[in-house]
């Protein structure tokens, strides 16, 4: 199987390499985006791996060149025309990521933000501990809104209930 993976980053190389021998492809990395500019590139490429939108048009061209199949390293396939991929016959695929990781994370980063966590780690550079000013508020005192609840964010929903702030 030849596969050709666009936006492939210099610390994916690892993988790639493993799985392009372990699962024996013929695997062609590509530092560009896939666009409507280079998709012919593809031309004779049975699959892709990519991180970018994927519009009617470049599926159609990804048919032409033979691709049949695209697998996203992406969690979900919402920058994919999955009505066009089917009606072309090319499968998507995407990355299956833990709700859970990804809301933790997310919780991680929200009280980050809410507890001015950098200027903190700044001051702590300093060994400047002193508080002087607000630091930041607590999340309790906050109204939380997720938009999608599908799997993460209703992980997301679930991890915020326990600080006690409003949520929509």
């Amino acid at each position: 199987m030849k596969v050709m993976a666009f936006n492939a980053r210099p610390d994916e190389r690892a993988f790639f390499d493993h799985f392009s021998q372990s699962l024996d492809m013929d695997l062609t990395l590509q530092k560009d985006t896939l666009t409507l500019d280079n998709v012919a590139l593809t031309r004779g490429y049975d699959g892709i791996s990519c991180t970018c939108d994927l519009p009617a048009p470049i599926l159609e061209k990804l048919a032409e060149n033979g691709v049949r199949y695209v697998a996203l390293r992406t969690i979900g396939y919402d920058n994919v025309d999955l009505k066009a991929a089917e009606r072309l016959g090319i499968r998507v695929s995407h990355a299956g990521y833990s709700p859970y990781a990804v809301s933790n994370y997310t919780v991680m980063l929200m009280l980050m933000c809410t507890r001015r966590m950098a200027h903190i780690l700044k001051r702590a550079e300093l060994q400047d501990y002193s508080l002087k000013g607000k630091m930041g508020r607590d999340l309790s005192s906050c109204t939380v809104g997720v938009i999608g609840a599908g799997r993460i964010g209703t992980t997301v929903l679930k991890h915020l209930s326990g600080f006690g702030c409003k949520l929509l």
